[in-house]
């Protein structure tokens, strides 16, 4: 398989969509860290998120059945704000990133 050069800017600037809404359209069709949301695929997610601008609004104006054991913010959130470990071990010598 030949190797693709994925651009977040530039897939943002293709789908007219903002990092946050990028998050959601993947937390509604779903990730490692939740389910989805049953029956919405790539076209319906997309129509969702394009149409809220922030999670609190999607989640206010969909009647949905979220089917996950983790919340809707704290995957969000995980997405926004990814856990990073700064300071790492690479054959028992530190290096400290930042």
């Amino acid at each position: 398989m030949k190797q693709q050069r994925i651009e977040l800017e530039k897939v943002l600037e293709e789908l007219d969509l903002s990092r946050e809404q990028l998050v959601m359209l993947g937390m509604v069709m779903g990730t490692d860290f939740n389910d989805g949301i049953h029956g919405i695929g790539p076209k319906k997610g997309l129509e969702m998120v394009k149409d809220h601008e922030s999670l609190e609004s999607l989640m206010e104006d969909e009647k949905f059945e979220w089917g996950s054991d983790n919340s809707p913010e704290a995957v969000y959130d995980f997405f926004i704000n990814p856990p990073v470990e700064k300071s790492i071990s690479v054959l028992n010598r530190p290096i400290t990133i930042g």
